[in-house]
């Protein structure tokens, strides 16, 4: 529990909320940082990809490599996870097609990533905090700009995540997590849990899944 960040943790709770990710035969965490996420796919063949390697060590295969060129064969998985990794990439013109190659015909992207109007709390420090996040060339995106990246190889569907709690009380929890992860991770299950309840709005962060055209 030590090593899972407060980000990875709440976004778990996401993926709870998600028709369609379970059950897969092969998932891949593309961006996946320590791997957390894919603990929730145990009987799935799951791979991790990130650019560089945890430092610690991860229960599943790991792989070193660019998201803008994946080294697997085409038609490799079942689902795709891209979480908050896409604002990270400088060039994304050419990202759909990299994780439309290895997806299999019925296969489902889910992608999240901040609202180009995000605002957490104080509203003053949300671009210092986005750059800390190494948000460094976008804050995030619109819907339009998203469904344009990927209409080409996915017939896609673009919802608003909103997260208020999560955004008000981010700073908070962080410090939180700093004396205790346990009381942490208490307090964001009940975060996710009122966020679920409350979607709308363009403040947060945009979910994406995603049918790949085959």
């Amino acid at each position: 529990m030590k090593t899972i960040r407060i980000g990875s943790y709440y976004r778990s709770k996401i993926l709870h909320t998600i028709k369609g990710l379970t059950p897969v035969r092969r998932v891949v965490d593309v961006g996946s940082h320590d791997g957390y996420l894919l603990s929730f796919f145990p009987d799935s063949f799951a791979v991790a990809v990130d650019i560089s390697m945890p430092s610690e060590r991860i229960n599943c295969p790991f792989v070193v490599a660019d998201a803008m060129a994946l080294p697997f064969a085409a038609s490799s998985f079942d689902l795709i996870l891209l979480m908050d990794v896409i604002e990270h990439i400088e060039d994304d013109s050419g990202l759909s097609d990299s994780l439309a190659r290895i997806l299999n015909k019925d296969g489902l992207l889910f992608l999240t990533t901040p609202s180009e109007n995000i605002k957490l709390f104080p509203g003053f420090l949300t671009k210092a905090i986005s750059k800390k996040w190494g948000h460094i060339f976008r804050l995030g995106y619109s819907t339009e700009k998203l469904t344009f990246l990927f209409q080409s190889n996915f017939f896609v569907e673009v919802q608003n995540w909103n997260a208020p709690y999560f955004r008000y009380f981010y700073l908070l929890l962080k410090f939180i997590s700093i004396v205790s992860k346990r009381i942490a991770f208490l307090i964001l299950d009940r975060v996710a849990l009122y966020d679920a309840k409350h979607k709308n709005g363009l403040l947060g962060y945009l979910l994406l899944t995603g049918r790949v055209k085959k």
